[in-house]
């Protein structure tokens, strides 16, 4: 989990430096970054593993998930991630 939310926060570190406080994370945030997550170097191959990444987005979620029901005073005003179903092929 840690490392999930070190990425995320180095890529808003990198691309919104502006944002301060996970209260000022949007659903742009999150659809920015979903590209640059599939961008990065994984460890041994030259991008991350589409598991690694489902991961790291789901990690990202759960962390915004768990701060709303913990009603947390630094959460935004609303989840800005979904979680979506694949689309039926």
């Amino acid at each position: 989990m840690d490392l999930g939310l070190r990425c995320f926060a180095s890529f808003l570190a990198s691309t919104a430096p502006g944002v301060t406080s996970v209260s000022q994370v949007t659903r742009r945030h999150i659809e920015d970054y979903k590209p640059w997550l599939a961008r990065r170097p994984g460890q041994n191959k030259a991008a991350l593993m589409t598991a690694t990444i489902t991961h790291r987005l789901s990690t990202l979620r759960m962390f915004f998930v768990h701060i709303d029901e913990w009603s947390w005073q630094g959460a935004p005003p609303r989840v800005p991630i979904v979680s979506r179903r694949p689309a039926p092929r």
